[in-house]
């Protein structure tokens, strides 16, 4: 048998115990999966980002495709939100300016189909051109996807300070959706 402690000793044990364990919640976070629908003006946001910043730690964002998103891994808690689509609008200004992805670079765009000059080159030549020219017609119709899909936003959106937009995450599925409007 064990010898008896005297109650006092109990206790005493007892409490940093209890301590422990009270604070063990705390100590603890966690995340949860936020999805919903965002619109402008009362239509779905056919492009964009929605982002959410906890106070602490680093932002989760998601991609919105005619309206609806889906982002995992947001931290539980407080959350403000923005939404976005400038980085849209850059792709678009960068394709059409020649410097996006897959544009090809001019001083590799060879020389036009079916001049003398392209004819005698040698096959490999011939193939990396074609390469080159069909990678900046597939650049070209995706830039004039995003552009007919284009919204812009109002600058209060873009940053979660000034959005107005927030949301308390909890662990497990959140729905959130944001309705935007333009003015």
């Amino acid at each position: 048998m064990y010898p008896r402690t005297p109650r006092i000793g109990r206790r005493l044990i007892a409490l940093p115990l209890l301590a422990l364990a009270s604070l063990a919640p705390v100590g603890c976070s966690g995340s949860g999966t936020v999805s919903g629908q965002v619109t402008l003006d009362g239509k779905p946001l056919p492009i964009g980002n929605i982002i959410f910043v906890p106070a602490n730690g680093p932002a989760v964002s998601a991609p919105i495709k005619d309206g609806a998103y889906t982002a995992p891994g947001v931290p539980t808690g407080e959350i403000k939100v923005a939404v976005e689509t400038d980085s849209i609008k850059k792709q678009i200004d960068q394709t059409k300016k020649g410097s996006g992805p897959g544009k090809s670079d001019p001083s590799v765009s060879g020389p036009p189909a079916g001049s003398s000059a392209a004819q005698n080159m040698p096959p490999a030549a011939k193939e990396f051109f074609e390469k080159q020219r069909a990678a900046a017609a597939e650049a070209a119709k995706i830039a004039k996807e995003l552009a007919a899909d284009y919204r812009p936003l109002p600058d209060r959106y873009k940053d979660a300070s000034s959005s107005g937009l927030s949301l308390t995450v909890s662990g497990g599925s959140n729905k959130f959706d944001a309705a935007l409007t333009s003015k």
